[in-house]
């Protein structure tokens, strides 16, 4: 039984796992790896001081909103936080590319969730291409002692206020003062000194990496795999600065564990025309996002397959005609399932570079055997521990999502729970006038064999759910499939959900997601929070006219500062203190038992998950 059959059986391989799969129309016998493999080289290093630089009282200039850094031969600084850098003179290399031509300007969000940026001093062959910003405060500056010259503007987007919202990210924007090199209290980022946290790159990696970008005369893809934390995502962000400076880039990311590029719980190509330092803010209104539902690909692989050629597809189709290059982000998973999902990318795909991050030489030709590529490079792998494990990452991304109001602005200021929520209804029974929720559906739990129709609310209570809208005509054609109960949601069988949900075709769009806090069963109608980023209007719009709205539920874990509001929680402490000193009885809340763990889901709705199954 293959790793993908047996997934379907509900048997889940460890990741490290050993699989034996066979392929059809394909030899059983394991391929060689191929003759033309490259020199082995490192990729950024980290764990290791990367910075060079001593302030004084001349390199640094002091604004009320900005700085002024001069860089001497040989020096380079690690930045946190969010600021505009502009280039005043000469050049830099940032993350081991360059950059010129003042006045060219980044803005740099930079949470201490990832490696943080290095900039550092450097000179260019042609000194015609550099133009220079002199001005009175940087004057001194314009000398043989330094070479670069860079201003850094203090930015304020709203996600420095995240660590009032969620505490565990109380130093994600804003270093303890013991960790930080320079008392900068006045300023929206801080500058690191002598930091073990900044990316240090190989310069062997940086001449692989242009030398391979210099070959490319056609558009062209390109993959990096690799197991967990080796430096992939590194990998494909300095090809897409290094890319992006001739052409445009698009990036599958099919990692929905870590994703920087996806919505929560989706898979998505993404479209890219400037260079991404630190956390990626970039939108695009071409962007394409699906809902998928879990973290793994494990959690529901025919989905994962289906959502993924879906993407490469539209990429082929629309965008590779356009000249855009390809990068695709994997999971980190290369064995068991995992090989196997890469076998049927790479067979879709035939990208022209494969890059294998790799700490073992001997598994090299096991990972490689069947993947189909064009050139091939092998890479060794660095592997770092993360400052935030994976379920802290998701949480960020999520509460990045639901509290975005516009580009660059975040309100983590005000409780998602101070505004009043979304009031939708959901249809009951068949009507094919109905204007709201029209059907729902829960991935990987059917009904009959994993829950009973009256659980289906309390399932779908306290939930992150996807928002799709369908065209009325093809909802119609499709209405023989959904189950129709009278007094009960319209529902739509997991082994159905792919029978309905037709990606790459007009019929069916995506809307984002959405967190139901609750759902009023007299009225029948749900209270849904939607990001602010997400065009309600167009939702509204679609539904008016005639389209209809499915709700659908993967994993869906809310992060428990969305459900429980801090002065909630506060009142709450006081008053089973004051219980407690006088013996009286303990304060409790509803639904929700103090001494166990919350992590964003009602106990109730994995009660309901456990009777289903016995």
């Amino acid at each position: 039984m293959s790793a993908y059959a047996a997934l379907r059986e509900g048997s889940i391989f460890g990741e490290d796992e050993e699989v034996v799969i066979k392929y059809d129309n394909s030899s059983d016998e394991e391929q060689g790896i191929p003759e033309t493999i490259l020199a082995e080289v490192a990729v950024p290093e980290g764990g290791s001081p990367s910075t060079t630089f001593i302030a004084d009282e001349k390199n640094l200039v002091y604004s009320s909103k900005h700085m002024v850094v001069g860089l001497k031969v040989n020096e380079s600084v690690a930045l946190s936080g969010q600021f505009k850098l502009v280039i005043e003179r000469g050049a830099v290399l940032i993350n081991g590319i360059h950059y010129y031509h003042a006045p060219q300007e980044f803005i740099v969000i930079q949470p201490n969730i990832s490696s943080l940026p290095t900039i550092s001093s450097t000179q260019i062959i042609n000194s015609s291409e550099v133009r220079d910003l002199p001005s009175d405060e940087n004057e001194h500056l314009f000398c043989s002692d330094y070479k670069s010259v860079v201003r850094l503007e203090n930015i304020s987007t709203g996600l420095e206020n995240i660590a009032k919202y969620y505490q565990p990210f109380k130093n994600l924007f804003s270093l303890p003062e013991d960790k930080q090199d320079l008392p900068l209290q006045n300023y929206t980022f801080d500058i690191l000194t002598n930091n073990e946290a900044s990316i240090r790159y190989d310069r062997g990696l940086v001449v692989e990496i242009e030398g391979l970008i210099d070959g490319i005369e056609e558009v062209s893809s390109f993959i990096t795999i690799g197991n967990k934390n080796s430096g992939k995502s590194t990998i494909s962000k300095l090809l897409l600065n290094t890319l992006v400076e001739s052409s445009p880039i698009s990036i599958l990311d099919l990692d929905p564990g870590q994703s920087e590029y996806s919505k929560p719980y989706c898979l998505s190509l993404t479209n890219h025309f400037d260079p991404i330092i630190g956390f990626n803010y970039h939108k695009n209104e071409n962007d394409l996002h699906y809902f998928y539902g879990f973290t793994t690909p494990q959690g529901n692989p025919e989905l994962y397959l289906k959502i993924t050629k879906s993407l490469i597809e539209h990429y082929q189709k629309n965008l590779k005609p356009k000249g855009h290059h390809l990068i695709i982000n994997t999971p980190g998973w290369v064995k068991g399932y995992g090989k196997e999902l890469l076998t049927e990318i790479t067979e879709w795909v035939q990208p022209d570079h494969l890059i294998l991050l790799s700490a073992n030489k001997l598994d090299n030709e096991e990972t490689l055997s069947n993947l189909v590529f064009k050139n091939l490079r092998i890479w060794k792998g660095y592997f770092v521990q993360n400052r935030y494990s994976a379920a802290e990452v998701r949480n960020f991304n999520k509460l990045v999502y639901f509290h975005k109001t516009k580009p660059l602005q975040y309100n983590f200021i005000d409780h998602l729970l101070d505004s009043s929520p979304l009031k939708i209804s959901y249809q009951t029974g068949e009507d094919s006038s109905f204007v709201g929720v029209n059907v729902v559906s829960i991935l990987n739990h059917d009904m009959g064999l994993n829950f009973d129709i009256e659980d289906i609310v309390l399932m779908l209570d306290t939930s992150i759910v996807g928002l799709y809208v369908i065209e009325n005509e093809y909802f119609e054609a499709h209405k023989q499939i959904i189950t129709y109960t009278k007094n009960r949601l319209p529902y739509l069988s997991s082994s159905k959900f792919s029978d309905l949900i037709e990606y790459n075709t007009p019929h069916v769009k995506f809307m984002g997601s959405g967190i139901i806090h609750s759902i009023n069963v007299i009225e029948n109608f749900f209270n849904l929070y939607l990001s602010q980023s997400e065009d309600l209007e167009t939702i509204k719009k679609l539904m008016l006219q005639g389209y209809k709205l499915l709700v659908v539920k993967g994993e869906s874990d809310i992060p428990k500062s969305e459900i429980l509001m801090t002065e909630l929680l506060e009142e709450f402490k006081r008053r089973y203190k004051q219980s407690f000193k006088s013996k009286g009885p303990l304060p409790t809340f509803p639904y929700v038992s103090y001494n166990n763990k919350i992590n964003g889901v009602w106990k109730i709705r994995r009660n309901i998950m456990r009777r289903g199954q016995h």
